[in-house]
């Protein structure tokens, strides 16, 4: 299995630690707003997203929002001439 699939998400409790996050960490950073997020569960032997949200709403009487951190590598991929 290739590491990018192991390490499509990490904890921030001992990030600073793991070789594939660590030099991302002081330059690498996006911060996301929303009012709630996807994840995976199997239901009946199949995946389905689930969605997290907060029980107001977006922005709803007591104006609470998710921050998410996400941490990016920008790749450059250059066509080879033959």
């Amino acid at each position: 299995m290739k590491i990018g699939y192991k390490t499509i998400n990490a904890r921030a409790e001992g990030i600073e630690k793991k070789p594939a996050f660590r030099h991302l960490l002081n330059r690498n950073r996006l911060l996301f707003v929303s009012d709630g997020f996807y994840e995976w569960r199997k239901e009946e032997g199949r995946k389905q997203p689930f969605r997290f949200q907060l029980k107001s709403g977006w922005r709803g009487a007591d104006n609470r929002i998710i921050l998410t951190v996400y941490l990016y590598i920008c790749m450059v991929y250059r066509k080879k001439n033959p």
